[in-house]
C-alpha cells in the first residue's frame, strides 16, 4: 500500500481519510475510494445497507484493519499503513464501543473499567483510578453496578457499561459500532440522548455506524450514506430526510 503522505488534516480535523479502498475475496469491493473527514466535537452518522462498509470504515480508523488503498490521518498524523505498536499511540486517543459491548464475563464492572487505565497508564495512582471509574459510571447513571458481574446486568446495562469503559480513557474520538443494536425502543433512546450527553459534556468526536433512524436523528450534526462503497450523499438529518433522490428516501420512510 502507498504510504505517501498527502493533504494532511487540518488542526480542528480529528479523523480524515482519503481516497479509502477495500476489498474481500475476489472483485468483491466494500469501499471504493472513500473520502470524509470529522471536526472537533462533530458528531458525523454513517447511514447505509448491511454490507455497505460502515463497520470497514471505523476498524481501518483504529487500525484494526489494514485498507487496500488510500490514507487516514488522526489528529493531523498520517498513520496509514504504521506499525501496530506506532498505532497504540493513536489509540489511547481514539475510544471504541463495540457492538458487542465486549466486556470481559470473568470481571466486575469495576475491574473492567479498570483494566484499560492500568494497562495504557500503569503509573497512575489509586486514588486517580477510582476517581475515573467512579466518574465513569456516574456518567452513564449506574454507580451501583460497580461490583456487579456483567452477567447480571440487561442488555442496556451492558451498553452502558461499555460506553463508561470508552470515556474513561478521554478519548477525543469515539468510534460506535451500530449502539442501539438489540435493544428495545426506550433503551435506544437512552443510549442516543448518552451520546449526545457525553458529546456535550465532554467535546468528543464521534463516528457513529447505524441503521437506526431515532438513532441518526437525535445524534448526528451531519450524516453521510453509503452507496456502491461510495459516499452516495452527505448533508444534515433535515437536508437529507427531505431528498427527491429515490435511494435516499428509501432510509428516511
Amino acid at each position: 500500500m502507498d504510504t505517501q503522505t498527502t493533504s494532511p488534516a487540518t488542526n480542528d480535523t480529528v479523523v480524515k481519510t482519503r481516497g479509502l479502498r477495500k476489498s474481500f475475496g475476489e472483485g468483491h469491493v466494500v469501499l471504493d475510494g472513500i473520502d470524509l473527514e470529522v471536526k472537533t466535537s462533530e458528531n458525523l452518522v454513517l447511514l447505509g445497507r448491511s454490507g455497505s462498509g460502515k463497520s470497514v470504515i471505523i476498524k481501518c480508523i483504529a487500525g484494526l484493519i489494514e485498507p487496500d488503498e488510500g490514507e487516514i490521518f488522526l489528529f493531523g498524523e498520517p498513520v496509514s499503513g504504521i506499525s501496530n505498536d506506532e498505532m497504540n499511540k493513536y489509540r489511547i486517543r481514539l475510544g471504541f464501543l463495540f457492538q458487542n459491548s465486549a466486556l470481559y464475563d470473568s470481571m466486575t464492572v469495576r475491574e473492567n473499567l479498570k483494566f484499560p487505565l492500568k494497562r495504557h497508564h500503569p503509573v497512575l495512582p489509586s486514588d486517580e483510578i477510582r476517581k475515573r471509574i467512579e466518574e465513569s459510571l456516574e456518567s452513564v447513571g449506574l454507580p451501583e453496578t460497580i461490583d456487579l458481574m456483567p452477567s447480571e446486568l440487561s442488555g442496556g446495562m451492558c451498553k452502558r457499561i461499555a460506553l463508561a469503559r470508552t470515556i474513561i480513557m478521554k478519548p477525543d474520538i469515539i468510534l460506535y459500532d451500530e449502539p442501539t443494536t438489540g435493544l428495545d425502543t426506550i433503551t435506544a433512546r437512552e443510549i442516543s440522548e448518552l451520546i449526545v450527553s457525553i458529546q456535550q459534556s465532554t467535546k468528543c468526536a464521534s463516528i457513529i455506524i447505524t441503521h437506526d433512524i431515532a438513532c441518526a436523528k437525535l445524534t448526528s450534526d451531519r450524516l453521510l450514506i453509503l452507496q456502491d462503497g461510495k459516499i452516495g450523499a452527505e448533508g444534515s438529518f433535515d437536508e437529507l430526510s427531505e431528498s427527491k433522490e429515490p435511494w435516499v428516501k428509501a432510509f428516511f420512510n
